[in-house]
Formats: structure tokens, sequence, C-alpha cells
């Protein structure tokens, strides 16, 4: 009797085990924009959409949002307006004016695990994440307090890319050209191979306007509008350079043969 109490305590340990593990989707945090020109002082922003922004909590629970790279915290939310009430320049961010329009990106009230204290570098893991992009809003950071970055390249061995600005350049590993999108760049510069046509990019988690990769080409391969892509072209020679830099709303390549 007692043996079979052990096995059966065993086994419903190991279930609640299993049962309480993380389980890690990497969702994309939420965006929308802001709908009217604010300043720098303001303490209220209008939005297109209310959707994943709840009331707001305290500690650990509390809110926020990201305009540009200013972080801000969410202290209300009247019924069911798109109105915020907020509170300016959090976590090391200045606060400073934005235009109509300006990407808001909603930061989960979870114990905030997007939310780092440094800035990531190097090697990662993306199926490690809970949410992307993660954000950087930590005290020995100010430089670099409310910049986004994502785990880019093969689920298992990316690296990590900064995504709402021009950082440091990282070097990607070769991607095949495929007959439609391409997956998720391996980095900011790196060599595409093959000759299929391409109909779009894969978008990293946290992309601002100005956002810029170098393909190298290996092969001849062309680009259609398709997709996400402004204008159609190809790389007309092997060792070729592509350039395109995100708009907000389309790939726009800078060469075009």
């Amino acid at each position: 009797m007692n043996r079979f109490r052990n096995l059966l305590w065993a086994a419903v340990s190991a279930a609640v085990l299993f049962t309480a593990a993380p389980v890690y989707a990497q969702t994309a945090l939420t965006t929308t924009t802001i709908s009217a020109l604010m300043d720098s002082v303001q303490t209220s922003v209008a939005v297109a959409s209310a959707t994943g922004i709840t009331a707001q909590g305290s500690g650990a629970t509390a809110q926020y949002g990201l305009i540009d790279r200013e972080i801000v915290a969410i202290r209300g939310l009247p019924g069911a307006s798109t109105t915020l009430t907020i509170m300016r320049g959090q976590n090391g961010t200045r606060a400073t004016a934005h235009v109509s329009g300006a990407t808001f990106t909603v930061i989960p009230a979870v114990n905030n695990p997007q939310f780092v204290n440094y800035v990531p570098s190097g090697a990662c893991v993306r199926s490690n994440l809970t949410y992307v992009p993660v954000v950087v809003g930590g005290t020995s950071v100010q430089g670099m307090n409310g910049s986004t970055f994502d785990c880019l390249g093969v689920t298992t061995a990316g690296q990590w890319v900064q995504t709402n600005d021009n950082g440091t350049p990282v070097l990607g590993s070769t991607m095949a050209s495929t007959a439609g999108a391409l997956g998720l760049f391996t980095g900011t510069y790196l060599k595409v191979s093959g000759t299929n046509a391409i109909t779009g990019f894969t978008n990293p988690a946290g992309i601002a306007p100005g956002f810029t990769v170098y393909l190298e080409a290996t092969g001849v391969w062309t680009w259609t509008a398709a997709g996400n892509i402004l204008t159609a072209g190809t790389t007309t020679a092997a060792g070729r350079v592509m350039v395109f830099v995100w708009n907000g709303a389309k790939w726009v390549p800078v060469n075009i043969a």
C-alpha cells in the first residue's frame, strides 16, 4: 500500500511540475499608433486602438507603453475610450515630442519579463523568450533605455539585433532565397543564395522606420512587390549588395537595377 501511495504521489507531483512549466510562444507585443501630435509634457495620449491595454496596476503588475524610445506608465483608461492617462519618461527614458502616427507598443502587465536591465548582444534562443521584442529599461543602461531587441536567426541559435534603431551591424548566416516570403533575417548583413523570386520579408519584432538590412547576393535572385516590398527588382549579378529600408509599411529597395 505504501509503495502504491508513493508511486501515486510521484506521478501527481510530476504532473504538477509538468503543467507548471512555462510555455514560451514568443508572442509579439501588441502595437498601435498615436492619433495626434504629442508634446513633451502632456499626460494623455490618444491611440488608434486600446487592444491589450488594461486598467493600471502597481509594482510588478504595472502596465507600460513604448512610444519611439520613450517608456510611459499607463495610469488610466477611461471606459471604452482610446485616450490614455500616462506618466512620462519612465525607466530611465526621457519625455520627448512624438509625431502623429508614431508606434505605440503595449507592454503587458505580467511582471514585465520583456524589460531587461542590460543591452542584449551575442547568441540567444528565441524559443526561450515569452515576448518579442524585449525592451531595455533598467537603471544601469541609461543611454539605451527604450531600445527594442529581437532574437533573429534559426530557432536554437539566434543572435540579438536592435530593431528600433540602426545599432551595431550584426553579421548573419546565409539564407536561401525562397519562392515566397523570406524568413526571419539572421542579422542585418547577410548573404542570400539561390535564384528564386522573393515576395516579401518577415519583419523582426519591434521594427521601426529606418531599420536597414544589407543582403549580399551569391546568386541572381529577384524580388517582387506582391508582399511588403515597395518596388520589384533584381540583383542582376552575384556579388552585389542589395539594401532595403523599412518605411513603416513597406521595405524600400535603395538600389534598383
